[in-house]
């Protein structure tokens, strides 16, 4: 059986398959039921998000979108999807509704799926609401359904649950959304502060340019770097000079290393100048830009030097570009390769990890989350970068013998879980190979919509990765203001770039 399936097999073979230890045949097997297309195929690509493997699961969910019979649809609402014992089960239904292209659903059954519980499952009811708003399915039950987002914005939800409400709420009903972004501009939690400016900023200074500049000043000298760094994020998708210039004034102002660096890159990026953190020259520039600027880069700019193959000796120059820094390593299988040198990939990254970690500033903080099937934090949490602690994650990693495949997502989600988190340097091979989430495109949107309220930086380094999968985390690296640098252990022939 090939991977892409062009000819649709019986559905014994496939159930058969279905039932196999590999979970790549069991993946190729949820693709076979999927173009199979019958009431039953569909049936077992539902069970199939009961899979334990993110190849099996993350395929059927995806392929769910796929449905087209409003009796199945009814299924993946009941005891198959939303209302299935499995909270994982749960979390790919009310993201797989959100991907039926076809209306054969009524969107208020989403709402069954909001849990004080499980913020994960309402989070993805919440944003399949949001995409079926947005392309205009939701009509029918609108009031309700705005009335039940609304509530998940109150207090005692989640926060992150509140902020993607409000959000949510924008697509809904963007009158109503305006009003909750007001009475929460100044809520306790950073998080739906964030998503508040992210909303009001939105309105692209529909309440005149001087309302607009207010919010962004407020929001740029917010005390959570969560709200600041929306703020950025929001000038650097619809630069304009005024809200450059409000820019420039935080490369001297803002606290964190990440931030003040992502200020200087949405600065740069925004007109292709290639200015110091001097605020003085930035605003001295931004002065000669005409007032009708349509926010395309005055220089064409050249391609980040970070991109691209190089070697392996490159990463003990990748810079710790954060002073609140989470480092992700790899130990799936293939980190333990023995190369030319008679040494594993790992006994050659040693010195490297080495001065990446000895370039933490003292006042910084970090950890170290080496994965394999699951995550296995040094730390539970980001601590202090003292001489001491650095030599101890340096000798530390010497040690470190663990095998197995590499969830990436689950280690991602566990470095997330510490809020001062604000940049992740993940180094890979490049594919997951384990855990709950495989489809790394999946993988990627998932990250980038969750960052829409709590912005974080993305580094991946991939070592002797395929050059396919490194375009797969640039839209990661680029949408994020990370880096991605893609490694060898052995020079191309013609000598090492």
């Amino acid at each position: 059986m090939t991977d892409d399936v062009d000819q649709p097999e019986g559905i014994g073979a496939l159930k058969k398959d279905l039932r196999a230890p590999w979970p790549d045949a069991r993946r190729r097997a949820v693709k076979g039921l999927a173009a199979l297309g019958t009431d039953e195929a569909w049936r077992l690509v539902m069970d199939a998000l009961e899979d334990r493997d993110g190849q099996v699961a993350d395929t059927a969910q995806l392929a769910l979108a796929g449905l087209d019979r409003e009796r199945l649809v009814r299924e993946l609402i009941g005891a198959r999807g939303l209302r299935h014992d499995d909270p994982w089960v749960r979390r790919r239904a009310a993201d797989a509704l959100g991907r039926i292209a076809a209306p054969l659903f009524d969107p208020d059954e989403l709402i069954r799926a909001f849990d004080r519980r499980e913020p994960d499952v309402t989070i993805a009811a919440l944003w399949s609401l949001e995409r079926l708003a947005v392309a205009g399915r939701v009509a029918d039950e609108r009031a309700k359904i705005v009335r039940e987002v609304e509530r998940e914005t109150a207090r005692g939800r989640a926060p992150r649950v509140r902020a993607h409400a409000l959000l949510t709420l924008e697509a809904l009903d963007s009158t109503l959304a305006g009003a909750r972004a007001e009475a929460l501009a100044s809520d306790g939690e950073a998080l739906v502060r964030a998503a508040a400016l992210r909303l009001r900023l939105g309105r692209n200074g529909a309440d005149g340019i001087e309302a607009f500049t207010r919010v962004l000043q407020r929001g740029l000298a917010d005390s959570a770097p969560e709200v600041r760094a929306v703020g950025l994020a929001c000038v650097a998708a619809a630069p304009t000079r005024s809200t450059l210039a409000l820019v420039a004034q935080q490369l001297t102002r803002e606290p964190r290393l990440a931030l003040r660096i992502r200020t200087l890159d949405v600065l740069r990026t925004a007109t292709g100048w290639k200015h110091g953190a001097n605020p003085d020259a930035w605003a001295m520039a931004l002065a000669r830009l005409p007032d009708d600027w349509d926010g395309r880069p005055v220089v064409a700019r050249e391609a980040p030097s970070s991109v691209g193959e190089r070697s392996i000796a490159t990463i003990g120059r990748l810079e710790p570009l954060s002073d609140r820094l989470a480092i992700l390593i790899d130990f799936s299988g293939s980190l333990w390769n023995v190369q030319a040198e008679g040494k594993t990939r790992k006994e050659l990254l040693d010195p490297e990890f080495r001065k990446l970690v000895g370039g933490l500033s003292k006042e910084a903080r970090f950890n170290v989350v080496p994965f394999t099937g699951v995550p296995h934090p040094w730390q539970d949490g980001l601590i202090s970068a003292d001489p001491r602690r650095v030599k101890e994650a340096q000798d530390t990693y010497s040690r470190w013998s663990m095998r197995g495949q590499g969830d990436a997502f689950g280690a991602i989600e566990v470095a997330l879980a510490d809020p001062e988190v604000d940049r992740v340097l993940l180094l890979t091979d490049g594919a997951p190979t384990g855990g709950r989430r495989w489809d790394l495109p999946l993988m990627v949107e998932l990250l980038l919509q969750a960052g829409r309220v709590r912005p974080v930086i993305f580094d991946v380094v991939l070592v002797d990765a395929p050059r396919g999968t490194a375009r797969r985390w640039q839209r990661l690296t680029d949408e994020t203001g990370g880096r991605l640098l893609a490694v060898s252990f052995s020079p191309p022939e013609g000598g090492a770039k």
